[in-house]
């Protein structure tokens, strides 16, 4: 594994807060069924949303859970010699995301080679620069060595090309031994539960990782 720089995976799951809405249930329940039994406040949040559609249209709706991954992606790219490379499953919540990061670009699936070559030599040349592209994108036409951050956003059931997209920033450059991976992901069911299928193929490649879950809102 001589040209690959070695992996460290932290899953963030951000923590939806539904305690208002849960209250008022149960006020409804206690009001007008009386005899039934309240549900726990997990299974609430787990019944909110009918499909993963649905919960995936309020997750990109979240203005303050966007605003908190884009001063997160700019806290890791101003560290210092922070190429960052964020991976999103949609081209109008990655524009939004990139348009909220000073100076990042935004690459998606009409974008030609020849953009996709630029991208490239600016991680080449570059430090500091963090591009958002689509998972479309990222795994096909894209070769960049000077990745030393790398993140998933959301990207729900696309863990295949997450995992051959890993592969890609492993490559070692002259400055590089060492590529921190972030997934980014909620706590609510479908997310959750594409969490667990992308956990198992982290398991299977050997990438070590841990989950840290954060209350979004208190910050």
């Amino acid at each position: 594994q001589g040209h690959l720089a070695s992996l460290d995976i932290g899953i963030i799951q951000l923590v939806e807060d539904f305690k208002k809405e849960y209250a008022e249930h149960c006020d409804m329940l206690r009001e007008h069924a009386p005899d039934e039994k309240l549900p726990t406040y997990r299974q609430f949040k787990d019944g909110y949303f009918p499909d993963y559609t649905s919960e995936k249209r309020y997750l990109q709706g979240k203005q303050e859970r966007l605003q908190w991954i884009a001063d997160y992606i700019e806290v890791k790219r101003d560290m210092g010699r922070g190429n960052v490379f964020c991976l999103v499953d949609g081209i109008r919540n990655g524009q939004k995301l990139a348009d909220m990061i000073d100076n990042a670009v935004f690459v998606y699936g009409k974008d030609k080679q020849k953009a996709r070559k630029q991208v490239n030599n600016l991680f080449k040349d570059n430090d500091n620069i963090v591009v958002v592209a689509t998972i479309h994108i990222a795994s096909t036409g894209l070769d960049i060595k000077r990745i030393f951050h790398m993140m998933a956003i959301d990207v729900g059931k696309s863990f295949i090309r997450i995992i051959q997209t890993i592969g890609r920033g492993l490559r070692k450059a002259p400055d590089k031994d060492s590529v921190e991976f972030t997934d980014i992901c909620s706590d609510l069911k479908y997310s959750r539960k594409h969490l667990t299928e992308r956990k198992k193929f982290y398991r299977e490649a050997q990438y070590p990782h841990k989950v840290k879950k954060v209350e979004y809102a208190d910050f």
